[in-house]
């Protein structure tokens, strides 16, 4: 693909960075941003194939947006949104918000503190250096990112799961109980055992991408209650053999962000009577 770098590289948590908080005046909790102010050049790593990422870590896929580029396309990752930056590296969204705030405010950025619209990008790309001729990073060009990080974790011991980050998981369980248990037993407390080792778990900063990624997949679980929708973030999810044939045809079909993970867990919960998305 033309114009398109990968490279691995920290996450940008902004609860770790008061004073950039404070400073910027938003309420964002994670920032995705070709900044090498925030992402500096010497802790980028090229990305040369399958690797195993750290909480911590992404993996950042970033293209130069040219006249009537097509955006590609990527299986597993999820697409962050376009960022105006100096081809140097120096954001203007996320490291010069209050030097253009004629122009746009946080509030015209998304959940990264991006812009969700290319149309957008290029109207301020456009207006930028109009508005303010004699400010160097008013001069950018558009970037589109996307991002992979690893959302789903597999733990084999209890002390494991304790070191990496405690108890604030939702975990997805194969349901071990007969094929023929009635559907109020499947659901009740008593009979689900949490912290299984065969589990997935989802850690607690990524349940909402986790839930944007996953809303459309895992629908009509049957709760505690006997009513079904869409998946409760903190209560009991449980899903059918005959619904797993379903959710696993729609993995395969949307590939989500961690798609891969996911679909190799899936196809072993074949051999039991559905499975359970655990809320925290």
């Amino acid at each position: 693909m033309n114009n398109m770098e990968f490279y691995i590289c920290k996450r940008f948590m902004t609860i770790d960075f008061p004073k950039y908080l404070e400073e910027m005046g938003w309420q964002k909790e994670e920032i995705v941003s070709v900044n090498c102010a925030l992402f500096p050049f010497v802790e980028r790593k090229e990305y040369l194939g399958k690797t195993n990422l750290t909480r911590n870590e992404q993996i950042l896929a970033v293209m130069l947006v040219e006249k009537d580029a097509v955006l590609p396309m990527l299986a597993g990752y999820e697409f962050c949104g376009f960022d105006l930056a100096e081809e140097g590296g120096i954001s203007a969204l996320t490291n010069c918000l209050h030097d253009f705030d004629e122009v746009f405010t946080f509030q015209n950025l998304n959940k990264y503190g991006l812009l969700d619209s290319r149309k957008e990008a290029e109207r301020l790309q456009a207006l930028l250096p109009q508005q303010y001729p004699d400010k160097q990073h008013a001069y950018c060009v558009i970037y589109a990112i996307w991002r992979k990080i690893n959302i789903f974790y597999s733990f084999t011991n209890k002390e494991e799961r304790r070191e990496f980050g405690g108890s604030a998981f939702i975990e997805i369980q194969y349901c071990k109980l007969k094929p023929n248990t009635h559907n109020k037993k499947l659901v009740s407390l008593r009979v689900i055992d949490n912290w299984q080792n065969d589990s997935l778990y989802v850690y607690v900063d990524d349940i909402d991408v986790f839930y944007t990624n996953y809303k459309d997949i895992f629908v009509d679980g049957r709760y505690n209650n006997m009513k079904m929708g869409e998946i409760d973030l903190f209560g009991i999810n449980y899903y059918s053999p005959q619904q797993l044939a379903e959710i696993i045809e729609k993995t395969q079909k949307q590939k989500p962000l961690g798609f891969d993970v996911l679909l190799d867990w899936l196809k072993k919960a074949i051999e039991y009577n559905g499975f359970y998305i655990l809320g925290i």
